[in-house]
């Protein structure tokens, strides 16, 4: 998995031109390694962090120029405090250059995105879509080549701009190929469904150690704010499921309602416990034959990811 990376600058004497920086060698090492990365399709996140007037602008227009001369395209926009309440205004100034990218994303993503933008009549703002549109539209305009993202200032950035692009960032930098092959070829686990994202590929994968469709699953989210999501029970009759949902709802502890998933059919619920993370519960799994099953791929983009309802589960993702 490609690391989040926060580079912390103490004071000392640094100087900066178009052909030199000094003082930053080992900052400069770590630029050019992500650099490097991104030019190989590896996505990697760097954050610069100190105190003001210490250098990290000139950093960030240092590794603008390595970008470009490498023949990167460069996102780049800049935190301004008189516009850090203006909602989406810094994503809008980011995403500028890719918006000729829009139609090369779903539909109801970019509807979303451009409404966040002002770029059609708004509707109400779904803050899952605006981020997945994000994500997608980031994908889409790498497909033609490596992308660079440089945000400076990122204090002054809005609220509604940070959410969409921590929402794709955490997304972009983590590898659920290479820890789908760590659980097949050394725990003997198979790969039941990889969930899709458009122009991103395999965002995550459920897999399988017996019949039961999957035991466990994982997403790409180098920083989620839960290690664990949920743990899911499965009873026997559906009426009990019906009878949990019903002593939930009189408690006001479920976070995500009623519904059937897309990829084990499970009918289920999601309910938060004092460890601020959650339990499914649901009954009629689907089985599989590990030695015949065919891997199967879906949309995991979809707002509750099933055939209907859990309406706010991406809520507490």
């Amino acid at each position: 998995m490609a690391p989040l990376v926060r580079l912390s600058f103490a004071p000392g004497r640094a100087s900066y031109n178009r052909d030199m920086l000094l003082g930053r060698e080992q900052e400069l090492r770590e630029l050019a390694a992500a650099l490097s990365g991104a030019r190989e399709n590896r996505s990697g996140v760097l954050v610069l962090t100190g105190e003001p007037g210490i250098g990290k602008t000139a950093l960030v227009d240092h590794v603008a120029a390595l970008a470009g001369d490498a023949g990167m395209r460069i996102l780049r926009a800049r935190g301004i405090e008189s516009e850090a309440r203006v909602p989406f205004a810094g994503l809008l100034d980011l995403l500028r250059p890719a918006l000729g990218s829009l139609d090369r994303i779903p539909g109801p993503q970019a509807a979303a995105l451009e409404g966040a933008l002002a770029l059609r009549p708004a509707s109400a703002q779904d803050r899952f879509a605006v981020g997945a549109a994000t994500l997608s539209l980031l994908a889409a305009y790498a497909e033609q080549g490596p992308v660079a993202v440089l945000l400076d200032d990122v204090h002054w950035l809005d609220q509604s701009s940070s959410q969409a692009l921590l929402f794709a960032f955490r997304r972009l930098v983590a590898d659920p190929i290479a820890a789908a092959e760590f659980y097949e070829q050394v725990l003997g686990f198979g790969v039941s469904d990889w969930v899709l994202v458009p122009g991103m590929g395999r965002l995550g994968a459920f897999m399988h150690c017996n019949t039961r469709h999957h035991s466990f699953a994982f997403f790409a989210n180098p920083e989620p704010r839960k290690k664990i999501h949920h743990i899911m029970m499965e009873y026997t009759s559906i009426d009990d499921v019906g009878t949990a949902y019903d002593l939930c709802l009189e408690r006001d502890l479920v976070t995500a309602t009623l519904g059937r998933h897309l990829n084990d059919h499970m009918f289920s619920f999601y309910f938060k416990n004092p460890g601020d993370w959650h339990f499914e519960l649901g009954w009629g799994a689907r089985e599989i034959d590990p030695a015949t099953w065919q891997v199967e791929h879906y949309n995991g983009l979809q707002p509750g990811g099933g055939e209907w309802g859990h309406k706010g589960l991406f809520d507490v993702m």
